[in-house]
């Protein structure tokens, strides 16, 4: 059996969330695929060994003006650190093409910043960008403050690393 053989059925689905990513990105925010996409990622996740894959093609579904969505992702990776730091990269990637007023990522920002997991934490880190860009408004440098002080050491040790200065 040689290594092209290896787990089609697996590569197939990989490559189809890869497609289905790629094509988020390129679409609006409520483009109503966008539902379908946030199904199959519903439905993957029920599958052992896809949970990584399911929990890609939620966070494209997700709306990031609501952090509700946000709450599937952490129960997720609960038990996935790993998952959890890559999907807080991947929510970073989307969030820089958010088109909100300021304010709305500030307050999802605040929310999950109070949250005592991994997840809510970096995800909570990825909405802070937008107070690097805004210049540190005192608002955001209370949420990265929030998050020095997180209960988990892997997100106060990534707050820490980011810079306030202007």
């Amino acid at each position: 059996m040689g290594a092209a053989l290896d787990r089609p059925a697996r590569r197939r689905l990989e490559a189809l969330v890869e497609r289905l990513t790629a094509w988020s990105g390129r679409s609006a925010a409520d483009a109503p695929g966008r539902q379908a996409v946030g199904a199959a990622g519903r439905a993957l996740a029920t599958v052992d060994g896809f949970v990584p894959a399911a929990s890609t093609l939620l966070l494209e579904a997700v709306d990031l003006t609501d952090p509700a969505g946000l709450t599937e992702l952490r129960d997720l990776t609960a038990d996935r650190p790993v998952l959890a730091a890559r999907l807080a990269d991947r929510l970073r990637q989307r969030l820089e093409r958010l088109v909100a007023d300021p304010e709305v990522p500030r307050r999802i920002a605040g929310a999950l910043a109070a949250g005592p997991s991994l997840a809510e934490g970096l995800f909570a880190l990825a909405y802070t960008t937008r107070g690097g860009e805004l210049g540190w408004p005192a608002p955001w440098r209370a949420v990265v403050e929030t998050l020095r002080r997180h209960p988990v050491a892997e997100v106060r040790d990534a707050a820490l690393a980011v810079s306030l200065d202007q």
